[in-house]
């Protein structure tokens, strides 16, 4: 039996016997590519607007500093509310709590009490950050100062724009909040007595500072009877507007009970012809009761308060 004519690649054969040619299948892949790139394109560009509509709707999440905002305190404490100074100098723990738009650099705070006697502290941070932090410090209340009731005297946050709490209140400053304490009990012994000066002597009543300038020393004899000496200053000032001031802290003597020297430089050039220099003197206790001597309460003592400077311009 023999076969029909071979069909060439490509062709098919109808009913009526003839061949057809197919479509070649490259043409139908070209097509098929084309209409799924169409489909990924127009998918682009759906998300595409979707996004710019999305980020159009979103506010920046990025907004400036308000560098001109001031820090706000959220809590503040101290410990212990009572502190007993009769034998020695004790301490109180402070607790601030703040937050701001910039860094805080700085914290400090004070305690006040009668007359001039203040317990400060300066606080650093503990934990969490200069724009969300807490800070600690120490203030120190001295031996001998007045008992009573302190106050917070007043609570500083520093930044560029600082602002300082007061649980008083003033104008312009942050409210306090009452549920902060603010005072403080001191139980002491105190010591309201300024020093005793005994003596004040002069190493010299003139000097002549013609050719080179010249030394001054001035002993004291100074006692307090409960605190203790702080310490002392000197003062030698020329008269009227003629140019020179010399200045010195006493020094306490290591070999003379009770006695504390200073050494004041008169210069060399302390204006032309012979002059009279005036002499003061100040001494404190370690309660900072003072007790000071003008020219006029030196004289009145009968202890020297000039000297005579012989210079040239």
């Amino acid at each position: 039996m023999g076969t029909g004519p071979l069909l060439r690649r490509g062709s098919s054969m109808t009913s009526a016997g003839r061949t057809t040619k197919q479509p070649k299948r490259r043409a139908v892949r070209v097509v098929a590519a084309a209409g799924v790139g169409a489909l990924m394109l127009g998918a682009l560009a759906t998300t595409v607007a979707q996004a710019n509509t999305a980020q159009a709707k979103t506010p920046n999440p990025v907004a400036p500093l308000d560098v001109t905002s001031p820090p706000v305190m959220t809590g503040f404490s101290f410990t212990p509310s009572a502190v007993d100074v009769r034998t020695q100098t004790r301490y109180v723990t402070v607790t601030v709590r703040a937050r701001s738009v910039v860094p805080i650099r700085v914290v400090n705070m004070a305690f006040a009490g009668p007359g001039i006697a203040a317990a400060p502290a300066t606080l650093a941070l503990t934990s969490g950050t200069l724009t969300k932090g807490v800070w600690t410090g120490k203030a120190r209340v001295n031996q001998w100062v007045r008992a009573g009731l302190w106050s917070v005297q007043y609570v500083q946050l520093g930044t560029s724009y600082p602002t300082m709490y007061e649980p008083r209140g003033r104008a312009g400053s942050p409210p306090w909040n009452p549920a902060w304490r603010s005072s403080l009990r001191v139980t002491s012994t105190p010591d309201v007595t300024r020093p005793v000066v005994h003596s004040f002597k002069v190493s010299t009543t003139s000097v002549d500072t013609t050719r080179a300038s010249k030394k001054v020393t001035v002993a004291i004899v100074v006692t307090d009877s409960q605190s203790g000496v702080r310490g002392a200053y000197l003062e030698a000032l020329a008269p009227g507007r003629l140019p020179g001031r010399s200045d010195a802290k006493f020094v306490k003597s290591r070999t003379r009970a009770n006695t504390w020297v200073a050494t004041v430089t008169i210069p060399k050039h302390a204006g032309a012809g012979t002059h009279r220099w005036t002499l003061r003197m100040s001494s404190a206790d370690k309660a900072m009761n003072l007790h000071d001597f003008s020219p006029a309460g030196l004289a009145a003592k009968h202890w020297q308060s000039t000297l005579k400077v012989t210079s040239r311009a």
